[in-house]
């Protein structure tokens, strides 16, 4: 193991047991989405070449979310411009989620970057990819440090997927120990055989602290750390007997999807039976637990997903029909500022067994719930949410959609 390496496993345990005061559960300091927070940049796109209608529709969620007026609502508006971003990404527009990030202020502007940078390096383009981790260093004046931290950690990921690790280990010299903590787990995929064993036990002293960050990161190390050593029963049966037990300390919202990632990441490596435990738990959590009403569909749709995703499409298609009926029943105790991401939760789900009548009409209601709040920005943030949710689907709007959209935008103006 090198000394460098050495020195930085040592000095996370040192942060970890500092950081071991505060009990899971406690208010993390990522104030992004869930979604955002994760920091999963998937691969880019192999698939055919993105439709001109899905761009535009891009641009539009992007140009919508940015009519959001920064006084008072700067924080909105750069979430709203950040969902859209992240699609770019999901859909390999690398370069569109640039210029969309080029319009963008604070620290998001920065995180993003650093996203875009991981894509480029993901896609062996190693200059564009440090241009991009350059970028998400150059800081605004105003950040806080919690922010800094976390854009710093995003940055040296990029580092360590173009081979330079000593510039990202200068990166994350001083950072925050759930900053480390992640940067730890980013480690684990090109970490020597002989560095897994010290890696585990750093991901066991994080989950145990029961410090959020701390405990997810060693949950996430744990699954990193699970697909490379398959093959390996010691350290495999390590692994899932860690998450396992690790993975009941979590929200429950938190279980399930972890739950189901776990489940569908074994069954892409070629181990249905290990996987079925995982995805059983999370459809056993999403059918035991009251939730909210406006939690039914979201959560619903990534149990759906999973099974789509392990081969049970009839599952899957169950499960949604099932959820659209929830839906239905339950909207009235939805408030109006939630109903639309139930719909379009449920618009990507149905769009995936391709059931495109369902997933359209799923479309069409979310356009229209996204219109009755009195105030334009939770109006604007819906419809930005929608035609970057639609552009997702590959469903290409029809005329009348079109018309929805076209008015739900005219009607954006005070007050917001």
């Amino acid at each position: 193991m090198d000394s460098n390496m050495v020195r930085h496993m040592a000095a996370w345990a040192v942060l970890v047991a500092a950081a071991g005061a505060c009990v899971c559960g406690c208010a993390a300091t990522d104030q992004r989405s869930p979604a955002a927070s994760a920091g999963h940049v998937s691969s880019p796109s192999t698939a055919e070449p993105v439709a001109p209608w899905r761009r535009a529709l891009l641009r539009e969620g992007f140009d919508v979310a940015s009519q959001i007026p920064v006084d008072p609502h700067a924080k909105d508006r750069a979430q709203a411009q950040e969902r859209v971003a992240q699609v770019c990404l999901e859909l390999g527009l690398t370069d569109e989620a640039a210029e969309c990030a080029d319009r963008m202020d604070g620290w998001r502007r920065c995180d993003l970057y650093a996203l875009i940078g991981l894509k480029y390096a993901a896609s062996g383009d190693a200059a564009r990819a440090r241009l991009m981790a350059l970028r998400a260093l150059d800081y605004p004046a105003d950040i806080e440090d919690w922010a800094r931290d976390m854009v710093a950690t995003q940055a040296a990921r990029v580092y360590l997927r173009i081979g330079d690790d000593s510039r990202a280990l200068e990166i994350m010299k001083g950072r925050a120990p759930a900053e480390v903590a992640k940067f730890e787990v980013a480690r684990v995929s090109s970490a020597d055989a002989a560095q897994l064993d010290s890696q585990a036990d750093a991901f066991d002293r994080g989950i145990a602290t029961m410090n959020f960050d701390l405990a997810r990161s060693g949950i996430d190390g744990y699954s990193a750390l699970l697909v490379r050593v398959l093959d390996d029963a010691p350290r495999r049966d390590r692994a899932l007997k860690a998450l396992e037990a690790a993975i009941t300390g979590l929200p429950i919202d938190l279980q399930v999807s972890v739950n189901a990632d776990v489940a569908v990441s074994l069954h892409e490596h070629g181990q249905p039976a290990l996987a079925a435990p995982f995805l059983q738990r999370a459809v056993e959590l999403n059918a035991n637990t009251e939730f909210l009403a406006q939690d039914l569909a979201p959560y619903g749709v990534v149990v759906a997903k999973a099974r789509l995703r392990m081969g049970d499409a009839a599952g899957a298609r169950a499960d949604l029909v099932r959820l659209r009926a929830q839906y239905d029943a339950n909207s009235e105790q939805i408030v109006n500022l939630r109903r639309a991401q139930s719909l379009r939760a449920l618009a990507e789900g149905f769009a995936l067994i391709g059931a495109r009548d369902e997933a359209v009409r799923c479309q069409r209601d979310a356009l229209e719930a996204g219109t009755i709040n009195p105030n334009s920005r939770p109006r604007a943030e819906d419809l930005s949410a929608t035609c970057a949710s639609i552009a997702l689907t590959g469903i290409e709007p029809d005329a009348s959609i079109r018309k929805q959209i076209e008015r739900a935008r005219a009607g954006l103006a005070d007050p917001w």
